[in-house]
């Protein structure tokens, strides 16, 4: 984890990108992290694009696509520099 920037000298975020094998365990970091106030999570940021540029049938599919950013450049730049 970052510490934080001396004093007049801000910092942006810290990002992390964690990916991990079996879905399992990276599923588990991702709980424990998100039990942090100081933490943001996000759960596969990418998935609605995903679906979108696919077209998989899910039964939460529309539901999904009308909740969650489907431009993959915007999500990209939102986890990348943290202006979500």
């Amino acid at each position: 984890m970052g510490s934080p920037a001396p004093e007049g000298e801000g910092q942006g975020p810290v990002v992390i990108h964690a990916w991990s094998a079996p879905r399992s365990l990276s599923t588990s970091l991702m709980y424990s992290f998100a039990q942090r106030d100081d933490i943001e999570v996000l759960d596969e940021p990418l998935y609605a694009n995903f679906l979108r540029v696919t077209g998989l049938d899910r039964p939460y599919r529309e539901d999904l696509l009308s909740k969650m950013v489907r431009l993959c450049a915007l999500v990209d730049s939102a986890v990348t520099y943290g202006l979500h």
